[in-house]
């Protein structure tokens, strides 16, 4: 079988026959055969060659000239380039040509790495790269598909350079990258993307000087090459290495990389820093939907240079059996040794001479085992500080508690709720802008939506299709929001985070839950020990089981409670989307018009005893 002849673009033209370099004659016959190699696989019409090759100065006999060189290419390549009725075709497989398998490599390596920074990826991206031997298509004429072409590879490589350096910054190999990136600068003073990658590789290897003098050249240079203005994001990076912005340092591998961008909590990422340094066990409760997780991802991002041993994340929410538990923390500080029964003593001996950040997140239906380990930890392990999402306290000694509740709609268009809802929008139409009159409906659908980060992310995406407004009023069932197939099953909608911790609750406090829903606003325990006990069925039978389920019920984020002081009793309440969920389970149940029937009863004596504070009682939903 004859061999096929290898065609390098990506530096002068070549061809090359068993690794042995094939001579090429005139200027034209490169330029052809360039042409052709750029569309191999697909002919070319005579026409488009002579355009390519002429120009419009064209020879007399511009078709008896082109044959000559076809025919000169064919004593050199063979019969690989033939005739066809659409033109001339170069039949070569893409693997023959060296842009092809270059573009084939990025490829498969853009798809792989959307998993994570992948080391065998980079090698294969490096590997790849190593087919440039210099500007594309050198040597050659030029023409209007050439030069397009030039242009289309040397993007496509500083992009394959971009992507591989920002994996080999997540592999923690910012001075390889940092002195591979200064000969590319060089050669690309204006590209923004190859100089933000530089900066953050200088940075983090502690070069923040030589940072800022790469801003300062590259600001330069697109001023007066290109006559622009340097983008936002690389003010931006420029801004945040000035103040050592700890975003920028690298996250642990074990930290989850959310895929969108943190918005708002600025007062209250504060305030958990400061709360954190002060105490050994910090638990963020909260309702599903409230952001507990993405709340603490961030809080470690900004804290991670307070913990020299590092940071450890454990993610919970697949654990099944409780058993499991000291194995899946082991597995997380990657300790391999010791049977299950002395897993918990191989993590004591690992951590009692660290100071290390250990994160348990989604522990509510582990919170037993979670707390005997938390207790375990403190007493034995004096350098290690926890921090735990949970919809409910582990109700250890020392533990600090922070409810995490909804986005605050207070400010305008400036309050979290709005700016979140904003932001997500953006990521489905990019030229999303919340107008002034917008506010206020986007204000209220915000609050309907209890402010959850979870419903607002979930309601968002429509508005790629849709107003603010129609938004508002086409939204009704909040409880069959979906949010995607990517999500975890018990986030996809709000019914689905909502029933996880339901599930969860003993037969009392659900009976109790959906009993109150016939609140339809605040309530006060006097009156919740009226209408939810029930001798006849399920129970909390009595009014002194259902204060003990009230309490519970805060305590799991399923009530809220504003606690009052002197003559104002304390008032309990709902989210309207726990609340949505407790009314259709109270619809469903035999005990629904009993329960409505001893709250219009309260209702009647409460109207009875105090006319003038008839106003306050709630009307039955």
């Amino acid at each position: 079988m004859d061999a096929v002849p290898q065609f390098d673009i990506l530096g002068p033209l070549r061809v090359r026959l068993d690794g042995v370099e094939v001579p090429l004659a005139s200027g034209r016959q490169r330029l052809l055969l360039a042409v052709l190699v750029v569309r191999a696989g697909r002919p070319v019409p005579v026409a488009t060659l002579i355009d390519e090759i002429w120009g419009d100065r064209p020879p007399a006999r511009v078709i008896a000239a082109l044959q000559v060189h076809v025919s000169a290419l064919r004593k050199s390549i063979g019969d690989r380039l033939r005739w066809t009725p659409g033109g001339y075709l170069l039949d070569v497989a893409d693997q023959a040509i060296d842009a092809r398998r270059f573009e084939a490599a990025v490829a498969a390596a853009t798809s792989r790495l959307t998993g994570g920074p992948d080391a065998a990826v980079v090698d294969e991206l490096r590997a790849a790269d190593q087919l440039w031997r210099g500007e594309p298509l050198s040597a050659v004429p030029d023409s209007p598909l050439l030069a397009a072409e030039r242009l289309r590879l040397n993007e496509l490589r500083i992009g394959a350079l971009e992507m591989r350096a920002r994996a080999e910054l997540a592999l923690g190999r910012h001075h390889e990258v940092a002195a591979e990136l200064t000969g590319h600068l060089a050669a690309h003073p204006t590209d923004e993307r190859l100089a933000r990658v530089q900066m953050l590789a200088l940075y983090r290897g502690g070069r923040p000087t030589e940072a800022r003098a790469v801003y300062r050249a590259t600001v330069h240079a697109v001023r007066t090459q290109l006559g622009a203005t340097p983008s936002a994001e690389l003010t931006s990076l420029a801004e945040a290495i000035d103040r050592r912005d700890p975003t920028l340092d690298l996250a642990p591998p074990s930290l989850p990389v959310p895929p969108t961008r943190f918005v708002g909590r600025r007062a209250e990422l504060d305030r958990l820093g400061d709360i954190l340094g002060s105490t050994r066990l910090l638990t963020l409760t909260g309702p599903g939907g409230a952001g507990k997780t993405r709340l603490a991802v961030q809080l470690c991002r900004e804290r991670i240079t307070d913990y020299p041993d590092g940071l450890t994340w454990v993610d919970l929410s697949s654990l099944a059996d409780a058993a499991g538990l000291p194995r899946r923390v082991a597995d997380a500080l990657s300790i391999r040794e010791g049977g299950d029964g002395e897993l918990v003593d191989a993590v004591v001996t690992r951590l009692s001479d660290e100071r290390r950040l250990l994160i348990l997140d989604n522990c509510e239906h582990l919170v037993e085992s979670c707390a005997a380990l938390a207790a375990t930890l403190l007493g034995r392990c004096p350098g290690a500080r926890l921090l735990v999402t949970s919809r409910v306290p582990l109700n250890v000694p020392g533990e600090t508690v922070w409810p995490v509740s909804g986005l605050s709609v207070d400010g305008g268009a400036h309050s979290d709720a709005l700016r979140l809802l904003a932001a997500r929008a953006r990521d489905v139409r990019p030229d999303f802008h919340l107008h002034p009159g917008d506010v206020e409906v986007a204000a209220a659908l915000c609050t309907r939506l209890d402010g959850l980060p979870l419903a607002i992310e979930m309601v968002a995406p429509q508005l790629r299709s849709m107003s603010v407004a129609e938004l508002a009023g086409s939204l009704a069932r909040r409880l069959d929001l979906h949010a995607g197939r990517a999500v975890a099953a018990r986030h996809r909608t709000l019914r689905a985070a909502v029933e996880w911790g339901h599930q969860l609750l003993p037969e009392p406090e659900q009976v109790a839950f959906r009993r109150l829903a016939v609140f339809a606003g605040g309530f006060t325990l006097d009156a919740a020990r009226r209408v939810a006990a029930d001798p006849d069925t399920d129970p909390p039978a009595t009014a002194d089981a259902v204060a003990d389920a009230v309490s519970r019920l805060v305590e799991s984020s399923f009530l809220t409670a504003s606690v009052g002081s002197g003559e104002m009793p304390t008032r309990y309440g709902m989210l309207q989307t726990l609340h949505d969920y407790a009314h259709e389970r109270l619809a469903a149940s035999a005990d629904a018009t009993a329960t409505r029937r001893r709250h219009a009863e309260w209702c009647r004596d409460l109207a009875e005893a105090a006319p003038s504070s008839a106003a306050r009682c709630t009307a039955s939903t």
